[in-house]
């Protein structure tokens, strides 16, 4: 940079472009320091071309060629630059994601084994907020119609072994769809789609929906067992589904942490299950205009939802089409 100063003879115009270009390449690479140390040399050359040779013999390349090469060089520079970091954030990206896909898999496989109390101490002593992103999520419900009045009528140890059968068949469901089971509520269970690992948006929320579509049929086959054994009346689901951004990550205070999503999607798709009929799988307008190629609706209308202020239009959910997208998010025909 000393150099080309001295080539256009001290031109001030000319020597203020290259230093700029100089102090732009040096922050952008090492920052402060490299800036100081950079300007220092540059001032140190430019000292020297002038003590030791006369200007007038290094101003035969014109200063329009010189800015240009200049200039070209940098952008060069700063594209590689640019690609370079790219490449690299992107490596750690999916690095990270295989970790905690990873992570995930071997803490569903020794949850069974371990204390709870050890997997919130394993929690609270990583940093809860480094954890916590904003993604777009496809948020599952679900409630079992006439559990509570099997719990009165049926001994509690008979309506244990039931539920638990329940909840093993319907993670069992979630897991081969690539759903996250977020947790159990009494009878009902939460499911997410898209967290830690998505196949994309439309596919994620096709998965949801399928998978509830199983589980309603799973649900039925055990009401036949289930009446077998108590011979009291069938019990049914209801499920809602909705779209939207979520906040996921640890949530909770010292001594227990939770891995969950929070906000108004969450909200919403609970909203959704307690307002749907026997064995009825609601969905939101967000989520129906997702999957409305992929499978058959039926238009519940605007209902009143508890916490929203203007009336939230639903559908219900009929069966798939005859394309559907796989979990994998290839597009394939049914057969």
């Amino acid at each position: 940079m000393g150099v080309l100063v001295g080539v256009v003879e001290f031109n001030p115009g000319a020597a203020l472009v290259f230093v700029t270009l100089l102090a732009m390449s040096s922050v952008i690479v090492g920052g402060v320091r490299l800036l100081a140390r950079s300007l220092i040399c540059c001032g140190t050359v430019a000292s020297v071309m002038w003590i030791f040779y006369a200007p007038a013999q290094l101003a035969s390349t014109s200063f329009g060629v010189m800015s240009l090469i200049c200039l070209v060089i940098y952008i060069v520079f700063t594209a590689w630059l640019v690609y370079h970091e790219t490449a690299r954030l992107n490596s750690v990206n999916r690095l990270e994601l295989s970790r905690r896909l990873d992570l995930q898999r071997f803490t569903d496989r020794i949850r069974p084994f371990v204390a709870p109390e050890v997997l919130r101490l394993a929690s609270s002593s990583t940093d809860s907020s480094a954890g916590r992103k904003r993604k777009r999520l496809t948020v599952f419900f679900s409630d079992i119609e006439g559990f509570t009045r099997l719990m009165d009528t049926e001994d509690e140890g008979l309506v244990a072994e039931l539920l638990n059968s329940y909840f093993e068949n319907m993670n069992a469901i979630a897991g081969r769809y690539g759903g996250t089971v977020d947790k159990f509520i009494g009878d009902g269970m939460m499911v997410f789609f898209g967290d830690p690992a998505s196949n994309g948006l439309i596919a994620d929320a096709h998965a949801c929906v399928a998978m509830a579509l199983e589980m309603r049929a799973r649900l039925a086959e055990l009401s036949s067992l289930w009446q077998n054994r108590t011979g009291g009346a069938p019990v049914r689901i209801r499920i809602g589904i909705h779209t939207g951004y979520c906040l996921v990550g640890h949530f909770g205070c010292e001594q227990h942490f939770d891995d969950t999503a929070l906000g108004s999607t969450v909200n919403k798709a609970s909203r959704l299950e307690s307002v749907a009929d026997s064995d009825e799988i609601l969905i939101s307008a967000q989520t129906a205009r997702l999957l409305e190629p992929w499978v058959s609706l039926g238009l519940k209308g605007d209902i009143s939802l508890k916490g929203f202020a203007e009336p939230q239009q639903l559908y219900a959910v009929k069966g798939l089409a005859h394309w559907h997208i796989n979990v994998r998010g290839a597009v394939t025909l049914l057969k």
